[in-house]
């Protein structure tokens, strides 16, 4: 695998080679075959999808049903059919709450998030909740615990399921402690009852991992292209085809095949015709299947080796550092893990601090408590995220620059 021939894909970075960019948990950066697709889009062929009857709008339905089919087999979805286009992690998480948990959740019900995960995995809860008891409904989310190494507390998680549990709220790898987490277990271990719907954000574990949901045994999967070298503004939501017949219509109106009545309207369940309505964002969405072919010609074994070698690598050159205090994650592990997300602290120094410094070098990172979901339980911390047009030098340059900064203060 040729490092500098796959940077070359991205103008960004031929463009500022005096910069190292370590964020890419946040967004990735876009090569050449995503812009290309963006590009064309508006100089070749700019059109709406549905009920065309014109070249451009034909050719476009063709292309956004061959994206759909490329997503469905790169999370290996049994049909294309469960595959619904949203905008981002945000938007399908929220999809969720108001096509399923509002017409599902009923009196007593519990629901098991975990409030050092990212925010849109639970304040959607918190607020379905709040929504639910002004109906006089009264439901509880239920805080699962993390362990000392950023993994889920498996102990406390099977103590508090019972026979009141409905959603258990997972993360694939988490977008702070860089763990891939042990959620294909728990869910196998806890699958035998069908009155819990398995929800998973893959935000951080798409084009790092491979994704399966039929190996996950999840009912809900969803994850934003930006963060696997898609556009902006477009996200992926897998429906699990058991929970289709329970799916509702979320926002209404154009672009919803719905049959309108006198006495109200009527739903096909059809999964894309209930919860993709409006004006897609077609070229964003294009933009998910170049993305997909570009990881498919590095080879996503590939990327996560790689991941795995810089991650490594990093953590043994800031363990050189004793002002460095590490966050859970691969560095405290026994064993060697790494997805590229690295969360440390300079002790006595605020993050913010040591990021403004790090952007007058040229290194930008992300700093602060990373969108935890509950504030109080977020460490203020620096997070590297590597992707893989990172480089071992890269990392040199930055550990040189901590060192520079620590020795300065």
């Amino acid at each position: 695998m040729d490092i500098e021939n796959i940077r070359n894909e991205f103008p960004i970075l031929i463009n500022n080679p005096d910069k190292i960019y370590f964020d890419s948990a946040s967004t990735t950066q876009k090569p050449y075959a995503v812009i290309h697709t963006l590009n064309n889009f508006y100089t070749n062929c700019c059109a709406n999808i549905g009920r065309g009857s014109y070249e451009w709008a034909n050719k476009l339905d063709i292309e956004v049903n061959e994206a759909r089919k490329k997503v469905a087999s790169f999370i290996n979805a049994p049909s294309p059919n469960e595959i619904v286009f949203t905008s981002g992690t945000t938007h399908s998480s929220n999809t969720i709450i108001y096509s399923w948990a509002l017409h599902h959740l009923k009196e007593g019900d519990e629901v098991l998030v975990c409030y050092s995960d990212h925010k849109s995995a639970i304040m959607p809860w918190i607020h379905i909740k709040n929504i639910l008891q002004g109906f006089s409904i009264k439901i509880k989310v239920i805080p699962i615990l993390i362990n000392s190494q950023g993994d889920y507390n498996e102990i406390d998680l099977y103590e508090k399921v019972n026979r009141k549990t409905k959603v258990i709220n997972l993360t694939h790898i988490h977008n702070v402690f860089g763990i891939e987490m042990g959620i294909k277990e728990m869910i196998s271990n806890l699958r035998s009852n069908k009155e819990i719907v398995f929800i998973v954000d893959a935000s951080q574990s798409i084009g790092h991992v491979r994704v399966d949901v039929q190996d996950l045994e999840a009912d809900f999967l969803y994850f934003s292209g930006h963060k696997m070298f898609a556009a902006n503004g477009t996200g992926v939501l897998w429906v699990n085809k058991r929970l289709h017949s329970q799916i509702r219509p979320f926002m209404v109106g154009g672009n919803n095949k719905i049959e309108v009545s006198g006495e109200g309207f009527y739903h096909e369940d059809k999964i894309q015709n209930l919860l993709e309505s409006g004006t897609m964002d077609i070229p964003s969405i294009l933009t998910l299947g170049a993305a997909i072919d570009f990881i498919k010609e590095i080879g996503i074994e590939q990327i996560e080796a790689y991941l795995l070698h810089l991650t490594q690598y990093l953590i043994e050159e800031l363990k050189t550092i004793k002002e460095v205090q590490f966050l859970p994650g691969p560095a405290l592990c026994s064993c060697i893990i790494g997805n590229g997300i690295v969360s440390f602290k300079i002790q006595g120094e605020k993050s913010q601090d040591i990021g403004y410094v790090l952007n007058d070098y040229g290194v930008f990172i992300r700093a602060g408590s990373h969108c935890m979901g509950d504030e109080s339980l977020a460490e203020d911390s620096i997070r590297v995220s590597l992707q893989i047009y990172n480089t071992v030098e890269e990392i040199d340059r930055f550990i040189s620059i901590i060192k520079e900064i620590v020795e300065a203060i």
